[in-house]
């Protein structure tokens, strides 16, 4: 055989070595999936997320179409994996998890989950429902807002911060979960409140020395609408919102989890979160 010949050999015999090598390495070990189509998706190139909140600026339906926070945020979320976002308004917000479990939904928004000892714990909207989603079934994404909320007095009121509030008769919403105020308000005397609007002008009256409720609900223009009040301090809840989707699909909790890390990296996130909110994010990581 001519060295001409060896060497053709040697080549082919390297080469035919490197790809061997380079399928071994992009076989079963891949970390996860590489392209939208890779994905277990309910359509095919398509998102279908079922939406949290349903008032401003979570979520907003004019004419029927979506806008909002969240809206925003998984449009986001959807272009940076190259897919279609389809946004559905939930008929019934208490049973995502049937909606995902029966192949409905991809994705649902606004799941609450509280870290204990770092370990999320799934609620629903709200705990007093006692509706919980089964964590063996539904999966979790990392958390991409905390839900805080907001202590107001009067303008006039001596109580001028938090830990001042003492015995004073506190309001507060019925959505709020009151163990969240055992630290930072252990000795208020709490008035449960339905509706936000008789909580306020209750507030306004002096027929409560306190309240406390969403800070959601003191953005934009609150403070223009009720000049009278103001702010003493946040109550940390620990809740932190994150996104819902079946324990069976892995891949797509990784995928959402790296759309959601890209945007917060790259500006994307607070630039969605300046056009709703008037103060600073607060979620692990940012």
């Amino acid at each position: 055989m001519s060295k001409i010949k060896k060497s053709l050999v040697m080549v082919q015999t390297i080469v035919l070595a490197m790809s061997m090598l380079l399928a071994g390495c992009s076989g079963s070990d891949k970390a996860g999936p590489t392209t939208e189509a890779e994905l277990p998706l309910v359509n095919a190139g398509k998102l279908t997320v079922l939406a949290g909140y349903n008032f401003y600026p979570m979520n907003d339906w004019q004419d029927g179409q979506p806008s909002g926070f969240e809206y925003d945020l998984m449009q986001a979320i959807a272009d940076d994996m190259n897919l279609e976002l389809v946004y559905i308004k939930p008929a019934n917000p208490f049973s995502p998890d049937a909606d995902i479990l029966s192949g409905r939904i991809d994705l649902a928004t606004s799941m609450f989950a509280v870290d204990y000892d770092s370990r999320p714990v799934p609620l629903l909207m709200d705990e007093k429902t006692g509706m919980y989603l089964d964590p063996t079934k539904i999966s979790y994404s990392n958390p991409y807002l905390e839900y805080n909320l907001v202590c107001l007095v009067q303008d006039t009121s001596t109580i001028t911060d938090i830990t001042e509030v003492g015995t004073s008769v506190t309001g507060v919403l019925w959505y709020v979960d009151t163990d969240a105020l055992s630290t930072q308000l252990p000795d208020a005397t709490l008035q449960i409140f339905q509706d936000e609007n008789d909580a306020l002008t209750a507030l306004q009256a002096g027929l409560i020395e306190a309240l406390v409720i969403s800070e959601f609900s003191t953005n934009g223009q609150f403070y223009n609408a009720y000049p009278n009040l103001k702010s003493i301090g946040v109550v940390t809840t620990n809740e932190l919102l994150r996104i819902a989707y079946n324990s069976e699909k892995p891949e797509l909790g990784q995928a959402v989890n790296a759309s959601l890390q890209k945007i917060i990296d790259d500006g994307t996130y607070a630039e969605i979160f300046s056009r709703y909110f008037d103060y600073e994010p607060t979620i692990p990581g940012m």
